[in-house]
């Protein structure tokens, strides 16, 4: 899930928020790891637009295939495209 709101600094920026339900701290980190990568890969496309975006994944992100992660940013930045933010 993303959260997006509208900034004045002119850049992209995220954050994450993973939650104790996921396991403990290594299990936590890993998917934040792996969701930051994710985002890094499409960050060409992502940084023209000023928005700051907080992910909180859900159940089963520890689980999904990486190419799922990246069809889940990639409906973001499709997202940012039609509302063009």
């Amino acid at each position: 899930m993303f959260f997006l709101l509208k900034n004045e600094l002119g850049h992209f920026r995220v954050g994450f928020t993973v939650s104790r339900k996921f396991g403990c701290a290594v299990q936590r980190n890993r998917i934040r790891r792996r969701l930051r990568e994710a985002l890094r890969r499409s960050m060409p496309q992502l940084a023209a637009f000023p928005v700051d975006v907080v992910v909180l994944p859900r159940d089963g992100v520890q689980i999904a295939e990486f190419t799922e992660l990246l069809s889940d940013i990639g409906r973001l930045v499709q997202h940012l495209q039609e509302r063009s933010l």
